[in-house]
């Protein structure tokens, strides 16, 4: 098998060539070298670069989930719509397509319609698809600005964790190192349609505050909102994932501890 792993130079991407290795022969793709095909999605792709390809791994494009702004909007639209219909249409029509999607396709962002475009995108134009759509993403390589880390950079000054939310609303959390090790065997797998990547329970607010106070021995962390406050919960049904015998390794404890313990104490 010959696989190609767009966004190979980033966060995911990098672990998932990793994986690979030994098991297809892998051809990474990025804007940026050391990429085996150095290119900008945003700009049409030359069949001729993908020839062979029998399985495709798409997870280039941007994760940037800022407020709706027309700028903004056609960024995300570049790196997630245009790319996508670029990349579909040079990859071989036979080849198993896994569009890694988000938790926040369809949320009321520049971002989340970016990402339920390429989806719309990409069941139009491919013929074996799977929409994998992942739950937020942490560990080694995450942006600083994530919420689970403006609360671990809170914690390691000592300070309390502020909530503003409802303590109650609950997120889902995938370590990188497992979200990179499961895209890889649903790549390697049958096509599926639609299958999600997350803990399958979620974690509320207010506990990971006070998990991650607890890890670095910062006071209790601050609530200030109650039900029923505005705010959803965004957790993925993963029900097709463990029916395919598949699930996360690493829990939220020992994965935000590890964070914590990479970053240093206080």
């Amino acid at each position: 098998m010959r696989a190609l792993v767009t966004g190979s130079c980033g966060q995911i991407g990098s672990r998932c060539l990793d994986a690979l290795r030994g098991r297809a022969e892998v051809v990474g793709l990025d804007r940026r070298a050391p990429a085996d095909v150095v290119h900008d999605l945003r700009t049409p792709l030359s069949p001729s670069a993908l020839e062979g390809i029998d399985a495709v791994l798409h997870l280039a494009g941007s994760r940037e989930d800022v407020a709706f702004e027309p700028t903004a909007a056609w960024a995300a639209v570049e790196a997630n719509v245009v790319a996508t219909a670029n990349l579909l249409a040079a990859v071989p029509p036979a080849a198993h397509v896994v569009l890694v999607s988000s938790i926040s396709a369809g949320a009321a962002s520049a971002y989340g319609a970016s990402k339920s475009a390429a989806e719309h995108v990409a069941r139009l134009w491919t013929g074996r698809l799977t929409i994998a759509r992942l739950a937020q993403v942490y560990g080694p390589g995450t942006d600083p600005r994530n919420g689970m880390y403006r609360m671990i950079a809170a914690a390691r000054r000592g300070e309390a964790i502020v909530v503003d939310c409802r303590p109650d609303l609950r997120r889902d959390y995938i370590h990188v190192n497992d979200a990179a090790r499961l895209l890889v065997e649903i790549l390697l797998g049958p096509s599926a349609g639609e299958i999600n990547v997350g803990s399958g329970g979620g974690v509320a607010i207010g506990e990971l505050a006070r998990l991650i106070a607890g890890l670095c021995g910062a006071p209790p962390p601050t609530l200030r909102a109650d039900p029923p406050a505005g705010g959803r919960d965004y957790v993925l049904d993963t029900a097709a994932l463990a029916a395919r015998g598949l699930g996360p390794a690493i829990g939220l404890a020992d994965g935000v501890a590890s964070e914590i313990a990479r970053l240093g104490a206080r």
